[in-house]
């Protein structure tokens, strides 16, 4: 049996807790670091970095998610004890949870992700393609793309909505209230209304034009634009800043990378050249000499 995710909403708000049942010996879940709640029956907790140290410390500086993941674990079925943990994110918010497909990626934006089964990847990846759409559209350069088969739980600040989209259907989202989106959906920014002005004027600015086929989860509220240095957003550092930042220091990279591989190239070839040119020059002045000793020969002749 697999584990059984239930989201838990509460009646006091747009706040959500998750419950995760895992009923068979050797059941577990993956989720967020200091993400648990409260737990009971034969279960441990195993905290480890996912995925290597490198991956770990990626995924923790530019995915805004932590360096250690915990993993909790059914250590065998009791008669009469459940064995399940409750998880919640660190900001209040909304959860979703959605199911991953083989060849259907998801991608998240950073701070989103909660818990996932086993057989779910998730990894931090860079919006290379895009990358004026994801700092206009505030979803990030850098995302969380989730791989494989089975069960994600994703976070976001007010309730969460997910819209499942046909092909050729569009949904247009505010910026900076998207959560998460199929990987094979169409995205791209654009004006909110008509014109430019009347985009700006009208207080939306920028939106996000998803095209199906697939899904998108949204949320009714942004981010917080003022967090304590503590918290989940404020790691994520998802703001228009932050990824101004990030477009200029990949840029940097990419333009040392590129004027040190042709400074390298550009002496290999000038010296190719060169020795060409010394080389002829030589041929040259022993045919001089040779001609000037057949000369000679005629002469005496």
């Amino acid at each position: 049996m697999a584990p059984t995710f239930e989201v838990l909403h509460s009646a006091a708000g747009p706040s959500a807790a998750l419950r995760v049942t895992m009923p068979a010996l050797n059941d577990s879940v993956h989720c967020e670091s200091d993400a648990a709640v409260c737990w009971r029956g034969n279960i441990q907790l195993e905290g480890k970095a996912q995925g290597g140290l490198l991956a770990s410390l990626f995924r923790s500086v530019v995915g805004g998610e932590s360096f250690f993941v915990q993993t909790w674990r059914a250590t065998g079925p009791t008669a009469g004890t459940v064995n399940e943990v409750i998880l919640a994110p660190e900001e209040p918010g909304g959860i979703v949870v959605v199911t991953v497909n083989h060849g259907e990626d998801m991608l998240l934006v950073a701070g989103a992700y909660l818990a996932n089964e086993p057989a779910v990847n998730v990894e931090t990846d860079v919006q290379f393609k895009n990358v004026i759409t994801s700092v206009v559209s505030q979803t990030g350069l850098f995302v969380l793309r989730a791989r494989g088969r089975g069960k994600l739980a994703i976070h976001g600040h007010g309730a969460l909505k997910t819209v499942e989209l046909a092909p050729g259907e569009s949904l247009a989202v505010d910026n900076g209230h998207v959560v998460a989106w199929s990987a094979r959906t169409n995205m791209r920014v654009g004006a909110a209304a008509s014109s430019v002005i009347s985009s700006f004027t009208s207080g939306e600015g920028f939106a996000c034009f998803f095209t199906g086929p697939g899904f998108v989860v949204y949320s009714t509220h942004k981010p917080p634009t003022q967090v304590s240095s503590s918290s989940k957003a404020a790691k994520a550092n998802n703001g228009p800043v932050g990824n101004c930042i990030a477009v200029l220091v990949v840029l940097l990279f990419v333009v040392v990378f590129v004027g040190v591989f042709g400074t390298i190239a550009y002496l290999a070839i000038t010296g190719q050249l060169e020795n060409n040119t010394s080389g002829g020059g030589g041929r040259s002045h022993r045919s001089g000499r040779i001609g000037s000793r057949h000369s000679h020969y005629h002469e005496d002749f």
